[in-house]
């Protein structure tokens, strides 16, 4: 078998064969093109338009109402220019902000630093568990059990996500920055919408932090791990599973919004129906 074969055979048997019940498994080589993400679309806002843009952020204001902060990636944890922008915004007294996420299929949970900055309280938003923990445990944490759950939070990301095989648990919870933002926040979702976006759709619609328009997002939220095979192949498996707070599965489910509103239509959508 040649590793055009072996890689249909993995595929055909995952998705077809066996329909596996959960995402966040790939088989591939490094240097194929199974492991290339797809170009992101550009943001829908004129060039002229843009104040900030750096790597998968950019944020422009469509008038002088309403600013537009579109990424298209959470990886590389870019908590820096997350606090940039809202910097900026909280500066200008901005009374509206649309935060477009239809293009961004996810990267880290540093996506939780936008909750980070439109509440005053601490939050907790749900929480990863391993097959440790269903081991040794018939359900979900009960509210003792959830309380001695480790944090999970950006300053200890890296330690946590390094060694989540060998726990239980961890509970991610947002601790409010210095100053917050007090505008209104509208978030656009799509299909495309994906693994680390979920959680924070899904918390800032629980908590009404934000209204969400768009599509249902893509249901594709576990932690995933990347083993290497041999000769050359890596295989990534999910190793922990999410939960949101109020205890429902976010994988092969996804988040609805708010507003169901027909792709690309999102922002004429929010400018002249919500925004008043």
């Amino acid at each position: 078998m040649d590793d055009a074969d072996f890689f249909a055979a993995f595929y055909y048997l995952s998705q077809q064969r066996y329909s596996l019940p959960f995402t966040h498994y790939m088989l591939a080589k490094p240097a194929s093109a199974a492991m290339k993400a797809s170009a992101p679309e550009k943001p829908a806002v004129s060039a002229s338009a843009v104040v900030k843009k750096v790597e998968d952020l950019s944020l422009a204001f469509l008038d002088d109402q309403t600013a537009l902060i579109t990424i298209t990636s959470f990886a590389g944890h870019p908590v820096a220019l997350i606090d940039s922008c809202f910097g900026i915004l909280k500066a200008k007294n901005t009374p509206n902000c649309i935060i477009d996420l239809r293009n961004n299929t996810g990267g880290t949970i540093s996506s939780m630093r936008i909750a980070e900055h439109l509440t005053d309280s601490i939050l907790y938003g749900g929480f990863f568990l391993t097959n440790k923990w269903f081991a040794a445990n018939k359900g979900l944490p009960d509210a003792g059990q959830y309380d001695r759950l480790p944090e999970l939070n950006e300053s200890n990301l890296e330690k946590l996500w390094n060694g989540i095989h060998t726990m239980e648990g961890f509970k991610l919870k947002v601790v409010p920055q210095a100053s917050l933002y007090k505008g209104k926040v509208f978030v656009l979702t799509s299909g495309r919408t994906a693994s680390a976006c979920e959680p924070l759709c899904y918390n800032l619609k629980y908590y009404r932090k934000a209204v969400l328009v768009g599509q249902q997002t893509s249901g594709a939220m576990l932690n995933g791990e990347k083993f290497r095979l041999e000769p050359g192949w890596q295989l990534e498996i999910p190793t922990a599973d999410y939960y949101t707070i109020d205890g429902k599965r976010i994988d092969l489910v996804g988040v609805p919004p708010d507003y169901e509103v027909a792709k690309d239509a999102e922002i004429e959508f929010v400018l002249k129906e919500l925004i008043k």
